[in-house]
């Protein structure tokens, strides 16, 4: 089934599914889609919030699917530079955190993060870090997703005032950042600060505490060290029951994977305790392994990594139907990633460069 829809003259663009009312996606023409790109550049607001947002929201999920080239979505993120409204944000900051990560051990990681940075500073510096209770909710959203967005691309104003909150708050515990930025403040002040000494305080507070969401919260900011020895220090800590749940452990691995110099650290321990591991958890929990080796590896995208993989399994071959589901799907994932890598890489490195060059 198709429709022919005529026109009374020639146009450069049209915007399908205004508003977002069905529930598709569209692609467009390269040349559309260049003129799209260029009109949100030119005159944003010549689209509604909803239609801002759609356009990066199709473009993003197209390339993900290798039916739109890299170039084309990038072209339509260099109007972000002037975007202030939370619903295009709240698509574009996910988006370009996603794609930050998978970038994060190539060699355009720098170029694209810079890029990024590029994007999103305008919009942190006008929102900034103080809670006006006047503020609509919206308006609060938009500034949790920025200052988060901000600080996991490494914008330096944004983890300099993260880590001023984060040394303003270890000294006087008792007064907790604002809910909206508490667990900003937690995991990329900690990031930033990177003390040993400072961990240990944090450390001490999270034994301390008995709100669950403010256990989650710390347990997360203490998985943000950039030192291996912390982190590894802390990988021994919480398989000490008094001091992690049984239930929590798997979850904590998962948040030190999540950072960047955590991921090998957390691969090799598991490699390397897997039958302990095995006999904590038991067949009787499947899912939580299952899970946890899927969270770790997910962003794993080499043959050597794969291989390691591969290896692993072999050597532990003995596990439940649940769990092999998982592991297939680790596999297929690393897979896919390496695909997009080998797909997208070129074409993400020569628009970065000519951006750079434009720029400089």
């Amino acid at each position: 089934m198709y429709i022919i829809i005529n026109l009374s003259k020639e146009v450069k663009w049209i915007k399908f599914n205004y508003n977002q009312i069905g529930y598709y996606r569209v692609n467009y023409p390269t040349d559309m889609w260049r003129n799209l790109a260029l009109k949100l550049s030119e005159t944003p607001k010549t689209f509604s919030v909803t239609d801002r947002a759609s356009l990066l929201n199709d473009a993003f999920s197209l390339a993900d699917s290798t039916q739109l080239k890299y170039d084309l979505v990038l072209n339509m993120t260099e109007y972000l530079i002037v975007e202030n409204d939370f619903v295009p944000w709240s698509v574009a900051a996910a988006k370009l955190i996603s794609l930050h990560r998978r970038l994060i051990f190539t060699d355009i990681s720098e170029l694209f993060r810079s890029y990024a940075q590029h994007l999103i500073k305008p919009i942190f510096l006008t929102l900034g870090w103080n809670i006006d209770p006047r503020d609509d909710h919206l308006h609060n959203r938009l500034r949790v997703i920025i200052l988060s967005a901000a600080c996991s691309l490494g914008l330096p104003e944004c983890l300099t005032e993260a880590s001023k909150h984060f040394k303003k708050w270890i000294k006087n515990p008792d007064q907790l950042p604002h809910p909206d930025i508490r667990n900003t403040v937690y995991y990329y002040g900690m990031m930033d600060t990177s003390s040993e000494d400072y961990w240990y305080q944090m450390w001490k507070i999270f034994l301390i505490k008995r709100n669950t969401s403010e256990r989650f919260d710390l347990m997360y900011g203490l998985a943000a060290a950039q030192k291996m020895s912390i982190l590894s220090r802390y990988i021994e800590l919480a398989w000490n029951e008094e001091y992690v749940q049984e239930q929590d452990y798997a979850t904590c691995l998962q948040y030190i994977a999540s950072n960047p110099i955590g991921k090998s650290i957390v691969w090799d321990y598991v490699r390397e305790h897997w039958p302990y591991l095995l006999k904590r958890f038991g067949f009787n929990e499947p899912t939580i392994l299952g899970k946890m080796i899927l969270s770790i590896t997910g962003h794993f995208s080499s043959k050597t990594k794969y291989e390691e993989m591969q290896h692993f399994f072999n050597r532990y071959p003995e596990t439940t139907a649940k769990e092999a589901s998982f592991r297939v799907k680790a596999l297929e994932t690393v897979k896919n990633n390496m695909a997009w890598l080998d797909n997208n890489f070129e074409t993400l490195h020569d628009w970065l460069q000519k951006f750079q060059a434009f720029t400089s």
